[in-house]
């Protein structure tokens, strides 16, 4: 557990409109001031999986500077989950990350902003061929499209009553690393993220019920 009492922790405003439509006002605190401390007692060579959020990669940030210095120790077969989240990766380690083994996971807003195309498969294709690695995007009902360079089926959505979509694209990050992490496939993986995001949406708050 870490503890650092130089400020509060940041918070996201979100305003959720009737079609589900989310709009974030994220106000930044203790988690966008890491400090290499934070890391020292880890070792980033026993990890077979890394998530990490975008968030964490603004430019102007330092944090970035920290997460990359220990990104950098870690395995060479380890690999990274990012997250790019709602305000994408800053550019000065946008390559650099995306070079390190990196399976994306994102919805189609990010996907579509990231991989420079409105076309979502268009753009999966694009981030597929800049990472090496599987692009994994959330399209809500629709499932869930897996981008290889062999193929990119869509996994099925469990259907369900939505009650709360808030925390549903973290709950599917969750699902996905764990069912990565007990050894399934790719597409067995999204399947699991499918099932707890599924879970997740059907109560208000972000927990399993």
């Amino acid at each position: 557990m870490i503890e650092d009492t130089r400020c509060d922790n940041g918070y996201s405003l979100s305003l959720v409109e009737k079609d589900g439509e989310r709009t974030f006002i994220s106000i930044d605190g203790i988690e966008t001031k890491w400090q290499d401390a934070w890391l020292a007692n880890l070792d980033a060579t026993r990890y077979d999986y890394v998530y990490a959020s975008g968030y964490g990669f603004q430019d102007g940030n330092t944090s970035g500077d920290v997460i990359m210095r220990f990104l950098r120790r870690k395995k060479p077969d380890c690999r990274l989950i990012l997250d790019p989240g709602p305000r994408l990766l800053g550019k000065q380690f946008e390559e650099e990350l995306l070079q390190m083994g990196t399976i994306l996971e994102m919805n189609q807003a990010e996907a579509k902003a990231m991989g420079q195309s409105e076309d979502v498969r268009q753009a999966a294709r694009n981030l597929q061929k800049r990472t090496g690695q599987p692009v994994i995007v959330t399209m809500g009902k629709a499932g869930t499209l897996c981008c290889t360079s062999d193929e990119e089926p869509i996994v099925p959505a469990v259907p369900v009553k939505a009650i709360d979509t808030i925390g549903a694209g973290d709950s599917h990050t969750a699902g996905f690393l764990a069912a990565l992490a007990q050894g399934k496939t790719l597409l067995e993986a999204c399947a699991e993220a499918n099932r707890v995001a599924a879970r997740v949406v059907q109560h208000v708050g972000c927990s399993l019920q």
